[in-house]
């Protein structure tokens, strides 16, 4: 009865072997293998010799075998646990890492009876393992690769990697990690520490600058550091990495910005002020001026109406006894003296313009053109002339500036119209105008006439002051009619263009706003 027990255990503990996934053997006292599980079919070069024991070594890497019967042979020597990685080579040639233990049994004396084995396939374990270190190895040199300090902690914060940086800048060893507060200057360290931790408290990543000792000047530079958590799927902490940058050329460079821009603004204040003294000596002389201005015309114009009114007397007194050159003579004179006394007035007109300051508001064209109309009736009347005028919108302006515009147009029409045919002016709105685009906000108002006309190469010139395109002979003028309309023009935010062809008249198309400042 007891030898069926015995057997049918012996069976059940076979056929429990058999399916088990690892390699399953069995050892007599003297290392004889004399039992494997159906497992052993998968492998190529273990065998049952003639004398029933098993051989085993030809399926063992060679390269592994030596430390592997090493470590048989110590195991069988002291009857203690037999536990070793080799390679073993499968059926199809290929070689899988596995983990061999055995186990002695011993009998009551403690003497070694059998040995029980099994050989776990660990060959994915393996790979896992080397490529978890080849992973660390180029961590290791890429971190080693940059100028960075780069180093790793554990969820606490224990420093686990830290790369060669920082020996090459603090002088210290990677163990050294007590000594890594002392490296930090000491006005940094509490507010690191107190960021650090509120970083670990929120799991969150953190920034900081700070400043580290170097080894070489014995002098603290300035370092911005960046840490993050890196976090399984579930949220936790796996570790930190955190890297720290040297900044303290962009320090420098701030610090030599901040004088500079310092140093610039100091200046700007200085030019600012020189500038209000320039702009105070300014008003003063163009209040100088004005005067002088005003003194002067009429200081010039005094002698003037004295040498007109006395040169009249000549010829309505004495004229019957000059002869008629002498008459010619005081006509010119008197010619002259007008024009002197025109001039006069021209510059003292262009002169002030500059220094009006009045508001802009709104002004009728057409009560302007109606006054410029009664204004220049009786040298219409004299020429003949056709004033033609569409109805005028409303524009921004100053009144008496835009009568001396239009008056000056319109005036300069009459003057240079041709001999032999009747001189006729229009004065319209347009939106064909020299300008690229209708600006808004504005309107173009044109001055045409069918008078002598001017060179197209002339357009820009005639605004300029004193220019004049025709003898005085001819034409009287003082040159400032036309330098004075671009200035009104310009004063009301506005444009001038001269358009001519000679002997077919001229346009002058003037840009102003129709709303105010």
């Amino acid at each position: 009865m007891l030898h069926d027990q015995l057997t049918a255990t012996s069976e059940l503990a076979l056929l429990l072997a058999d399916a088990m996934p690892q390699l399953v053997w069995i050892a007599d006292k003297a290392g004889a293998v004399t039992y494997f599980n159906k497992r052993v079919e998968e492998f190529a070069g273990a065998r049952r010799g003639p004398g029933g024991y098993w051989e085993w070594q030809d399926m063992i890497h060679p390269h592994d075998l030596p430390a592997t019967a090493a470590a048989w042979s110590s195991a069988m020597s002291t009857g203690t646990c037999f536990e070793v990685e080799h390679r073993m080579r499968r059926a199809d040639g290929c070689y899988e890492w596995h983990l061999t233990r055995a186990l002695p049994q011993t009998n009551a004396e403690g003497i070694v009876q059998h040995w029980f084995g099994t050989a776990t396939n660990i060959h994915q374990q393996k790979l896992a393992q080397q490529v978890l270190c080849e992973s660390e190895e180029r961590f290791r040199l890429l971190t080693n690769s940059i100028p960075q300090i780069v180093w790793t902690t554990g969820p606490e914060g224990k420093t686990e990697f830290i790369n060669d940086r920082w020996l090459t800048y603090t002088g210290q060893q990677a163990a050294d990690t007590d000594g890594r507060m002392v490296m930090m200057h000491p006005d940094d360290l509490p507010f690191i520490m107190e960021s650090w931790q509120e970083a670990q408290r929120a799991g969150a990543s953190a920034e900081w600058e700070y400043r580290l000792l170097n080894q070489d000047t014995g002098r603290y530079r300035w370092f911005a550091a960046r840490i993050l958590p890196l976090k399984d799927e579930t949220g936790t902490v796996l570790k930190w990495i955190g890297a720290a940058t040297d900044i303290q050329n962009l320090k420098d460079t701030a610090g030599e910005l901040e004088r500079q821009v310092a140093e610039r603004t100091r200046e700007l204040h200085r030019l600012n002020a020189a500038l209000e003294a320039q702009a105070e000596e300014l008003r003063r002389s163009n209040e100088d001026l004005e005067q002088f201005a005003h003194v002067a015309s009429h200081d010039l114009k005094e002698p003037l109406r004295k040498l007109r009114t006395f040169g009249n007397r000549i010829v309505t007194d004495y004229g019957h006894l000059l002869p008629e050159k002498g008459v010619s003579f005081l006509g010119k004179m008197e010619a002259s003296a007008a024009r002197m006394g025109q001039m006069i007035d021209g510059v003292l007109h262009y002169s002030l313009l500059g220094s009006m300051e009045q508001r802009l508001v709104r002004v009728d064209l057409n009560e302007v053109l109606t006054h410029i109309e009664a204004d220049l009736e009786v040298l219409v009347q004299q020429k003949s002339a056709l004033l033609v005028r569409t109805p005028l919108p409303a524009v921004a302006g100053v009144p008496v500036l835009l009568h001396q515009l239009f008056y000056n147009l319109i005036q300069n029409a009459l003057k240079f119209s041709r001999a032999g045919v009747v001189p006729e002016i229009e004065v319209s709105v347009t939106d064909v105008h020299p300008w690229e685009r209708q600006e808004p906000g504005y309107v173009a108002i044109r001055v045409c006439d069918n008078g002598i006309g001017f060179d197209p190469q002339f357009a820009r010139s005639i605004f300029k002051t004193f220019t004049r395109l025709h003898s005085q002979d001819h034409y009287e003028g003082t040159g400032l009619g036309l330098a004075l309309c671009q200035k009104i023009v310009q004063r009301h935010r506005g444009r001038i263009r001269a358009e001519g062809t000679p002997g077919a008249g001229a346009t002058f198309t003037v840009l102003l706003p129709t709303e105010g400042e």
